[in-house]
């Protein structure tokens, strides 16, 4: 989070971006530009996604915003949403293999993983996946693996035996809401890579739905989506936001609370976030007690540690590591914790 933007102001100065697209990055950088004058009186990350962008839904609804008038604000937290779907679809590669989108590392390594864990594992484990990425790697892995998975929204499709539950708590870019009924339903990758042809001869290609909704038009669905994705703010307030997302974070209390082992890899815990610090306390309520609470952070000072330490109770805190360690690692030293049938 902390070097997003910067990606994202390289791809625009870089002339990377679409024109209509250049409109949005333009208006988030100005905002970003006009946050400077605050801090007289105020600290302010602005060099952090998460901090600006909640900044920009504060602005929204508090109708105020430096260097900005009043009928201009609004599309600040579009464009913000643009900039994100934009960069994360442009940055992350996905390998083509024989006309094929094939799994980036280490997801290819995390996927393997999660079916190790479900069929070699001993007891076998029932996995659910919570994350606050709007990226679509973990998707794209769980379904080349056939074990699929299951947003848990009302009108996606229902869950079956060998779906994965992968609650996305602040929206995905492959999430659309509705035209007619103003559902959230997801673009299933599958029916979005059959309308594509990655040619063999490129090394890399890209899952790029979330630019592609306001083009989205499928009569044989009689579905239509609007023309974005559906991307949510990291506030606390996430009340006005769509009513089909309290069921994805329901759904995430509830696996919470059945909880034996939790593994946290790359969540850093920020304190904008306390949404999810609501969502532990509140989730993890309940008769089974953790096994283990990993967690595993490229943490160089100490921070994120002692954020975890704080947040934890006496039963969780007997069973908290903390891992000094990325997402790869974070994969080998969870599968090597296991007893894996050969």
């Amino acid at each position: 989070m902390n070097n997003f933007l910067d990606k994202a102001r390289t791809l625009w100065k870089e002339g990377k971006i679409n024109k209509e697209d250049e409109e949005h990055f333009k208006n988030v950088f100005r905002g970003i530009s006009s946050l400077q004058r605050i801090h007289s009186k105020s600290q302010l990350d602005i060099n952090n996604l998460e901090s600006v962008f909640a900044t920009f839904e504060m602005a929204n609804r508090l109708n105020k915003m430096p260097g900005f008038e009043k009928e201009e604000i609004p599309a600040l937290v579009k464009s913000m949403r643009t900039l994100i779907v934009v960069t994360i679809e442009k940055s992350l590669k996905f390998p083509v293999s024989n006309g094929n989108l094939k799994v980036p590392e280490p997801y290819e390594q995390f996927a393997s993983l999660l079916k190790k864990l479900k069929s070699k594992a001993i007891p076998s484990q029932e996995i659910s996946i919570l994350t606050f990425n709007y990226d679509l790697a973990t998707d794209h892995a769980l379904q080349s693996h056939n074990l699929g998975c299951d947003y848990c929204l009302p009108n996606s499709m229902k869950s079956e035996a060998d779906r994965i539950k992968l609650l996305k708590l602040h929206g995905s870019l492959n999430w659309g809401i509705t035209q007619e009924h103003e559902n959230i339903r997801p673009w299933e990758l599958k029916e979005f890579l059959s309308t594509k042809n990655y040619l063999s001869h490129n090394k890399y290609g890209l899952l790029t739905p979330g630019s592609e909704f306001k083009s989205y038009k499928n009569d044989n669905l009689d579905l239509e989506y609007k023309d974005e994705p559906v991307i949510i703010p990291p506030t606390w307030n996430k009340s006005s936001f769509h009513s089909d997302l309290e069921k994805v974070w329901t759904e995430a209390a509830s696996q919470l609370e059945q909880a034996e082992n939790l593994f946290v890899i790359g969540f850093s815990l920020p304190e904008t976030d306390i949404f999810f610090r609501h969502l532990y306390a509140l989730g993890t309520v309940g008769d089974v007690p953790f096994n283990k609470f990993w967690v595993f952070d490229p943490d160089e000072n100490g921070i994120v540690k002692e954020r975890y330490k704080n947040l934890l109770g006496p039963g969780a805190k007997s069973r908290f590591k903390f891992y000094n360690e990325k997402f790869e690692e974070a994969v080998s030293i969870i599968e090597h914790s296991y007893n894996f049938r050969k």
